[in-house]
């Protein structure tokens, strides 16, 4: 019901920041699996036949712009194809955010949104001062979930490295060392 009435409201791209990771425990279906052997077989079949949550939110994603997040991991997951990343002139020596996976969502949550890590570390004081622009997970190079988001927003298929700023749609931002946006705290 959220993730429709986003939808109403007409954004031009939607982030859902919480790894689903596992399927969901709480829906009918996920106290069925858990009280399987345990509740009279009665009870099951009347949960069984209430709907499925993650099924559910999998036809609330279809069709819209959705970003879901990942969270870094080892071994990790196997997450959709990233966007192509075009680079003009010599290629930038870049030293992005490493893990060797991510841990991403359900399959059937994958299959109907895209899918971005977004890791966010606090530095001093906890207080997180940098977004990853751009990551490199496994060896393969992957936008940060802000750059997605922007991504699917400016309606744009591939993301541009040239002169030192990464380029998305309409947008271009100073791309550092360090492949990671400066956030200014304003505490």
């Amino acid at each position: 019901a959220l993730v429709d009435a986003v939808a109403a409201a007409g954004p031009r791209a939607v982030a859902i920041d919480i790894v689903l990771s596992g399927p969901d425990r709480h829906s009918a279906a996920g106290l069925t699996r858990m009280l399987d052997g345990v509740a009279p077989p009665g009870a099951l079949a009347a949960l069984a036949a209430l709907p499925d949550g993650d099924a559910v939110l999998a036809a609330a994603l279809a069709g819209r712009p959705v970003v879901l997040a990942a969270a870094l991991a080892a071994p990790g997951d196997a997450l959709p194809a990233p966007p192509p990343i075009l680079i003009s002139g010599a290629a930038p020596r870049l030293r992005p955010w490493q893990a060797p996976g991510a841990e991403g969502p359900l399959a059937a949550l994958a299959a109907v949104a895209t899918v971005a890590p977004g890791p966010l570390a606090g530095e001093q004081g906890g207080v997180v001062r940098r977004a990853p622009l751009l990551l490199d997970l496994g060896g393969v190079a992957r936008p940060g979930l802000a750059v997605e988001v922007l991504r699917l927003a400016e309606g744009a298929g591939a993301l541009r490295v040239a002169d030192g700023a990464l380029s998305v749609g309409g947008v271009s931002v100073a791309l550092p060392r360090d492949a990671a946006l400066r956030i200014a705290p304003t505490d």
